[in-house]
């Protein structure tokens, strides 16, 4: 029976950090999200150039249509 007592209060004692790490994976996670789409000014440009055409692509070679 003493093992029993033991093991409850050592759940007791662990659950708390479990829930506190879990939380803190949860928020770096969500931070990792946010830093993934974090653009910078050059990289708005470049999609802007993207978008409105003014950055040539270069061609495909051995393409029909293309040379």
């Amino acid at each position: 029976m003493a093992a029993h007592y033991e093991l409850e209060q050592a759940k007791r004692d662990v659950v708390p950090q479990l829930t506190a790490v879990r939380e803190a994976q949860h928020q770096l996670n969500k931070l990792n999200a946010a830093r993934h789409w974090a653009l910078s000014e050059a990289d708005i440009a470049k999609i802007k150039r993207d978008l409105t055409g003014k950055q040539r692509l270069p061609r495909a070679k051995g393409i029909e249509g293309s040379a």
